[in-house]
């Protein structure tokens, strides 16, 4: 499960205007071949699949696989901790982009304070409940880390040009957060799970010291970028939701921005189940105990229920929700359920063997009844790398290939030894793999 192949992405669209772009931490967008951040779009990775990992190892068990930290493709064997290991390779990345003289995308993807929550001691404050100590001492971590950027950018010149936007993904986590004034936390639909700080700087663009009170969402990052990026018409992706928040911030030079209207009349978010819209200061709250209508401009915390007090106005945006989440699709995975994968697949080699420096032929053939869009990915490893059997986009280094994409391919061996070559067709929903083993002798 993954983020949806075929879909164009941020990365994919800013390389088109040129840009060098970069991902650094957690991805959590999908683990198989197709769903590597290299082949979503980004020129470098460093960082980890799935959607948590230890901070202090490089190598985590994973039900029966292991899960790893990876530069590029290539496994870390060694790390300090994870906060600071991601801090130093986007420093690395942003001298490489600076040596390149070219404009640059960094997606930097701290998963601190995600759990488990491990800390530095060094970065505790005993001021603080001992509950709460090992979470601000993990985003302490991220403070020095995202002050250490901006320190770089400015030694390299590059501040002024540069735009950071920070944020998160939720809001803070019940064990060690405080999301007050108001209710609830991470993984909740009220305002304590999803309202989140962003903040933005340009020093040489946009107007310091400002606050937007604006309804605006993540969905609006990917337009502003594109615009941002003076990405030409016919590159542009015309499938992503959002706007273009620039309008409505206030420039070096200006009193006010270029238009003070809302980017958005309404926001929604959930779907299908449960979720909430939001139109203004309303906010209509869809969950397991009931729709509940509130006022966030008196009622922050969302204590007291207006639905009987504004019946109308209940009504008027649970109709926009309606139609809204007519839209939306029953989610691709649901606990317990899983379809039977359709795909086929054949996996055939001329030979099996061959001696050192020489060169063997392989085909596959792949198919989806359903009609769905085929993609193949190849991979090598040595006979006996039993953890690396269930991992993606693994390859032996020496190993010469004509394609790692395509549905036949040649590959040359330089040295003696055993190796498994696998096969990987994926689609949208399934995946499917076939192998053979390879004699290579002196």
């Amino acid at each position: 499960i993954g983020m949806r192949l075929g879909y164009e992405i941020l990365p994919e669209t800013l390389k088109k205007s040129g840009y060098s772009t970069f991902c650094i931490g957690k991805w959590h967008l999908g683990s198989t071949p197709g769903h590597h951040p290299l082949n979503r779009g980004f020129d470098n990775f460093f960082g980890f699949l799935p959607g948590s990992f230890n901070y202090k190892l490089a190598k985590m068990r994973s039900g029966p696989s292991y899960d790893y930290i990876y530069d590029d493709f290539e496994r870390v064997k060694n790390i300090t901790y994870l906060t600071d290991d991601f801090t130093d390779a986007a420093l690395r990345y942003i001298s490489d982009a600076e040596k390149r003289k070219k404009p640059f995308f960094m997606y930097l993807s701290y998963n601190a304070p995600h759990a488990p929550f491990l800390s530095l001691k060094s970065d505790r404050d005993p001021k603080v409940s001992k509950a709460r100590q090992p979470h601000v001492a993990m985003i302490k971590a991220i403070d020095r880390g995202v002050g250490k950027l901006r320190a770089k950018l400015k030694k390299l010149g590059m501040e002024d040009d540069t735009i950071v936007m920070f944020s998160s993904d939720n809001g803070g986590h019940e064990k060690g957060a405080i999301n007050k004034p108001f209710s609830e936390f991470k993984g909740s639909y009220q305002e304590g799970g999803m309202r989140v700080p962003w903040f933005i700087t340009w020093p040489g663009v946009i107007k310091k010291g400002q606050k937007m009170k604006k309804i605006v969402s993540h969905l609006d990052i990917y337009p502003t970028l594109q615009k941002l990026a003076k990405t030409v018409k016919k590159d542009r992706n015309p499938k992503i939701q959002g706007e273009n928040i620039m309008p409505y911030i206030t420039k070096v030079g200006q009193t006010k921005p270029e238009d003070r209207g809302q980017p958005h009349s309404w926001l929604a978010f959930g779907g299908i189940r449960r979720g909430m819209i939001r139109k203004g200061f309303w906010k209509l709250a869809l969950g397991f105990d009931g729709i509940k209508l509130y006022n966030l401009k008196d009622d922050a915390g969302e204590k007291k229920d207006l639905s009987n007090k504004f019946p109308d106005r209940r009504r008027s945006l649970l109709a926009i929700w309606n139609k809204w989440n007519k839209k939306n699709i029953q989610p691709l995975f649901e606990e317990g359920k899983r379809d039977k994968n359709p795909l086929k697949l054949k996996l055939a080699a001329k030979k099996k063997s061959t001696t050192a420096g020489g060169d063997l032929a392989f085909m596959a053939t792949g198919s989806d009844p359903t009609g769905r869009k085929i993609r193949y990915q190849w991979e090598t490893y040595h006979e006996g790398d039993s953890d690396k059997v269930l991992f993606r986009d693994v390859w032996v280094n020496g190993l010469r290939s004509s394609s790692r994409t395509k549905k036949n391919i040649t590959i040359r061996f330089p040295k003696a030894g055993t190796y498994i070559v696998r096969v990987n067709i994926e689609t949208d929903r399934f995946l499917m793999d076939k192998q053979v083993k390879i004699k290579v002798s002196k």
